[in-house]
């Protein structure tokens, strides 16, 4: 049986592309219980789902049990990193959205669109490889990749955090200066107008919704 060293019982050990797939799993109501319990610990294993019920059952009952870790929020995150090395690749994290170029903007915006599903693509637009700008000078099929395969669930929900609290950020430095702006409109109507637009960005900026910490 091909497998991962040792038992995985914690988010450090598993990739973003597999927790992904574990979602998946896990709201799949065709399945029963145990159905998704071994195919969830074969994408944990990177094995088929033949591969876990041929394990002997002490085995199995012990590689069950470990990941009871699933169906936790997933605590105590890891600062930011200056650089992550995943797999052949080194990329770097963009620490000021303010610098974005337009084309990385309208990339993050339409993969944010699409949800989860298109976490690993909306990060690639923030983890850029050492020594490139964005989207030149590298493939990023690759970038996505090595993303998906190698940037643990940990790294990943920090980095997420770390960038939404930029984008933010960002976003309400725009707002105030649009505020000040509107402010200055001769028009009544549609300096009321615009304000109230403003408010209703700002309170859009304060609802958003994060990535799931668990599988529950």
């Amino acid at each position: 049986m091909r497998e991962k060293a040792g038992i995985i019982d914690n988010y450090g050990q598993v990739s973003v592309g597999a927790y992904l797939k574990v979602c998946e799993i896990a709201k799949d109501e065709t399945r029963d219980d145990l159905s998704r319990q071994v195919a969830i610990l074969a994408v944990l294993y990177g094995v088929t789902e033949d591969d876990i019920l041929d394990l002997p059952l002490g085995e199995y009952k012990a590689r069950a049990a470990a990941a009871a870790f699933l169906e936790t929020p997933c605590e105590n995150l890891p600062r930011v990193a200056n650089k992550y090395t995943l797999g052949d690749l080194v990329l770097i994290p963009i620490a000021d959205v303010s610098k974005m170029t337009a084309g990385q903007y309208i990339d993050f915006q339409t993969y944010a669109q699409q949800g989860e599903p298109a976490l690993v693509e909306q990060l690639s637009c923030f983890l850029v490889p050492e020594g490139c700008d964005y989207g030149r000078g590298y493939d990023m099929a690759e970038v996505h990749a090595a993303i998906r395969d190698h940037l643990t669930i940990r790294d990943t929900l920090a980095l997420c955090g770390f960038f939404l609290t930029l984008w933010r950020k960002s976003i309400a430095a725009t707002l105030t200066s649009s505020k000040r702006e509107a402010r200055q409109i001769q028009d009544k109507e549609t300096r009321r107008s615009l304000l109230r637009k403003i408010r209703r960005a700002e309170r859009l900026l304060n609802d958003g919704d994060g990535l799931p910490t668990s599988t529950e």
